[in-house]
């Protein structure tokens, strides 16, 4: 399980409980790719973010508990998050440039997903093809990235029946 927006340094707590293991980012190989995955918000100048991941929000949240910190939350979207950002070149770009840092230190693949902007895009180094997806959201876009043995990864977007 990789962390996202609501998930802060649950790591041992989500593992007892669930006994699935609980990560920032993941490194994994899949047919001789190497590939990362992560939510994303750790990119840089993502400051507001890594703020609200700290161990002092965390340890404030553990302390007035889940009714006030979810009273919190809630006020706090209104500020916080764009429910009208569509699509933003800039932030797509800045995604992009990230993926690519991440790329060059010998990643087939990268998958990200905080920017909620479906994305795909693949690069050339050294004479392997390189890619980056963002998975987009599942509630707004309907996407997400698909792997297929033999075909790789693919962005394909839920069609309910």
């Amino acid at each position: 399980f990789v962390e996202g927006n609501h998930e802060f340094n649950m790591g041992g707590y989500f593992e007892s409980y669930s006994g699935v293991k609980c990560s920032k980012s993941l490194s994994i190989g899949i047919e001789s790719m190497k590939i990362f995955i992560s939510h994303g918000y750790e990119i840089p100048g993502n400051y507001v973010a890594k703020f609200l991941k700290t161990g002092f929000v965390n340890s404030i949240m553990d302390y007035f508990g889940p009714a006030l910190t979810w009273a919190i939350a809630s006020l706090a979207k209104y500020f916080l998050s764009k429910r009208d950002k569509g699509y933003n070149q800039k932030v797509l770009n800045i995604f992009r440039n990230y993926a690519n840092k991440i790329l060059d230190q010998g990643y087939d693949v990268v998958m990200l997903a905080h920017s909620h902007m479906p994305d795909e895009a693949s690069y050339s180094a050294g004479g392997n093809k390189k890619y980056y997806f963002n998975t987009g959201d599942i509630i707004t876009s309907g996407t997400y990235v698909e792997y297929r043995t033999g075909l790789g990864f693919s962005i394909k977007k839920y069609e309910p029946q």
